[in-house]
Order: C-alpha cells, then sequence, then structure tokens
C-alpha cells in the first residue's frame, strides 16, 4: 500500500467513525427529547403541545 493510499485509508476511518459517533448522539437525543415530551405531557397536556 502506497503512503497516499494509506492515508485514504485512514481518513475515511476517521470520516467513518465521526459518523458514527454523531449518529448515536443524535439518536440519544432524540430518545431524551421524546422521554421528556412523554413526560410533560403528563404532567401538563397543555404545555406539551406548544
Amino acid at each position: 500500500m502506497t503512503k497516499r493510499q494509506s492515508d485514504k485509508h485512514q481518513r475515511k476511518g476517521v470520516c467513518r467513525d465521526l459518523h458514527d459517533g454523531i449518529c448515536q448522539q443524535l439518536t440519544g437525543l432524540r430518545l431524551i427529547a421524546s422521554s421528556l415530551q412523554r413526560k410533560l405531557a403528563r404532567a401538563n397536556p397543555e404545555a406539551a403541545r406548544l
């Protein structure tokens, strides 16, 4: 493998890791937001509609 190919391979790995990490974080935030929305709806249905 040439230096150029090695660099390209390494960049792809870094990009994949960043993408996967961001997707996991966004999914976690979505789950937390959904949970908070359900709790708010039970506590104050009118406020949950806002």
